[in-house]
């Protein structure tokens, strides 16, 4: 039976109201009907009518907003919209957590609550005041991680969190461990339609299993046992997402670091950062350094000197590291080739410069950077869910493994010998679009009938 046709049947209790208003104001000029049922809702709550579970998936984007006359009494309504020690109130709130004060008003004591919330109100710094709250009112039980792809067909591209929280009964102080799993399959068995059968069939089965290994270590957890998820209460007084509850850091390895004879370092210890500012000639023409996620440092964009408009801009030499402040996290780190050394660099890059004393080689440490331990430890340190800045007050405590000089000399070079064979295979490629050059296939003719055919993207 669907949810239209159980509504007004007298006995589902199935009711449509703005779950945000305490006092359940009406609407003008709302049905009869619709008024009724509000009506009957407002005087079941006010009479005590209280919930033992509450299951929910509150969206995440709403804000209200105290300059909107309407939004502004919803406001006036919250607690959480208090700006503490104050009479005033915040000039807005986002739904997500305006529901978490709901949630609380609507549970006995005990009851317990089952949501998905996104994870800047668990790790931001801007939400602060709700993870107080939440810490106050219940007790922090569950935290399970969603993938950041979880509810792709939705089209939301917010990492998420399913939280499991108990109200906490008056006089109640204690707060239990908590119980923290990162989840890597769930939700992505929710294919997107072109999916191939066989595909979707393995996510499913990855997911379904996923699961199963939730429910169980949940279980285990409810019993009194013990596991890696098992999070100690001390931990629970700042962040609440589950990448700080659990955070990984690449030092976990070092057992298996000394078992092949490397030692480790700071990363400070073994390079400099550097910058060489480069006075832009107004008329000339300059181009940018790109860094794909592939490692590789590439021609950028091309702009006049008169035309760019960062503070400041560098080179580097051949031989130096730069890393992509904004896109490190997707690996786009080099070692700057000769080609390159022209190639101007802004203040969203960091340029490291191997000490003349570390004896490290600059294509180890640079894979060393890119590799998946480096990487999740960066974002294991992230807020919220955009991209992480890495920049040096980050890289230079990241602790590096060091193989043996000789060691690190052979696998470097193993890196810079794919370097040249792929230099070799663009000069080939060239050599071959030159040839083909004469049919006219690439020329500005076919360029132009094709740039006026394109499809839109």
């Amino acid at each position: 039976m669907s949810a239209s046709s159980l509504h007004g049947d007298g006995g589902s209790r199935i009711y449509y109201a703005d779950a945000l208003d305490k006092v359940l104001q009406g609407v003008p000029g709302q049905e009869v009907e619709l008024t009724r049922d509000q009506e009957e809702l407002k005087k079941a709550i006010q009479d005590g009518l209280k919930f033992d579970c509450v299951l929910t998936n509150p969206p995440f984007s709403m804000t209200k907003e105290l300059k909107n006359e309407a939004e502004a009494r919803i406001l006036r309504q919250y607690d959480l919209a208090r700006v503490e020690g104050t009479s005033r109130f915040r000039s807005s709130l986002r739904s997500n957590s305006l529901f978490m004060e709901r949630y609380r008003d609507l549970l006995v004591d005990g009851g317990r609550l089952l949501t998905v919330i996104d994870d800047g109100l668990l790790a931001g710094d801007d939400f602060s005041f709700v993870r107080d709250f939440l810490r106050k009112e219940f007790l922090i039980r569950g935290v399970i991680s969603l993938p950041g792809d979880a509810f792709q067909r939705s089209g939301a591209r917010a990492k998420t969190t399913i939280l499991y929280l108990e109200k906490r009964k008056t006089g109640d102080t204690s707060q239990p461990d908590a119980f923290v799993y990162e989840c890597r399959y769930v939700g992505l068995d929710d294919v997107v339609l072109r999916t191939r059968p066989s595909a979707a069939e393995k996510a499913r089965s990855l997911a379904a299993q996923e699961i199963n290994e939730v429910l169980a270590s949940f279980g285990d957890y409810m019993a009194g046992g013990k596991g890696p998820w098992l999070v100690p209460v001390a931990r629970l007084s700042g962040r609440l997402d589950a990448k700080f509850l659990r955070p990984w850091r690449a030092t976990d390895l070092e057992p298996k670091w000394k078992k092949v004879g490397a030692k480790s370092d700071d990363l400070s210890a073994l390079v400099d950062p550097v910058w060489t500012p480069v006075k832009l000639e107004p008329n000339k023409e300059y181009t940018f350094l790109k860094i794909t996620y592939d490692g590789h440092a590439e021609p950028g964009e091309r702009s006049l000197g008169k035309e760019i408009n960062y503070g400041e801009m560098a080179t580097a030499l051949a031989g130096d590291i730069v890393v992509s402040n904004i896109s490190a996290v997707y690996r786009a780190i080099c070692v700057l080739p000769n080609t390159a050394e022209h190639l101007l660099i802004s203040k969203e890059f960091t340029i490291l410069r191997p000490k003349h004393n570390s004896k490290v080689d600059a294509a180890y440490l640079w894979a060393v950077l890119r590799s998946a331990a480096v990487v999740a430890e960066w974002l294991s340190g992230a807020t919220g869910v955009g991209r992480h800045r890495v920049d040096w007050d980050l890289l230079k405590e990241q602790r590096i493994p060091l193989l043996p000089v000789d060691d690190q000399k052979k696998i470097g070079n193993m890196y810079r010998k794919v370097e040249e064979y792929a230099d070799r295979i663009a000069q080939v490629r060239a050599s071959a679009d030159v040839a083909l050059a004469p049919l006219e296939l690439e020329g500005e003719i076919a360029i132009d009938r094709l740039a006026r055919a394109k499809p839109p993207k």
